[in-house]
C-alpha cells in the first residue's frame, strides 16, 4: 500500500512539473506572437520606405538631365543604393 502511494505522489509531483512547463510554454507563445506582429509591422514599414525610395530613384533619374553635376548625382546615387541596402538587409534578418 505505501509502494502505491509513493507512485501516486510521483505521479501527481510529475503532473504539476508539466502543469507548470505547460504555464511557461503558453506564456513564451504569447511573447513570440506578440514579437511576429512587431516584425510583421516593421517589415510593412521597411517595405513602403523602400518603395519610396525607388520613388526617388525614379524622381532623380529623371532628373538627371535638369542640372545635377556628375558629382552630386553619383554622391546621390551612393546614398540611396546605401539606404535600399540597409532596408533589403533588415527585411531579409525579419524573414529568417
Amino acid at each position: 500500500m505505501k509502494e502505491l502511494s509513493q507512485k501516486w505522489d510521483q505521479i501527481v509531483s510529475k503532473v504539476y512539473l508539466l502543469l507548470d512547463h505547460n504555464r511557461k510554454m503558453k506564456t513564451e507563445l504569447e511573447q513570440l506572437k506578440s514579437q511576429i506582429v512587431k516584425l510583421n509591422l516593421e517589415k510593412s514599414e521597411l517595405l513602403k520606405e523602400k518603395e519610396e525610395l525607388n520613388k526617388n530613384i525614379n524622381v532623380l533619374k529623371l532628373a538627371k538631365g535638369v542640372g545635377l553635376s556628375d558629382q552630386e548625382r553619383t554622391e546621390v546615387k551612393k546614398q540611396i543604393k546605401h539606404y535600399i541596402n540597409e532596408i533589403d538587409d533588415c527585411i531579409a534578418k525579419m524573414n529568417a
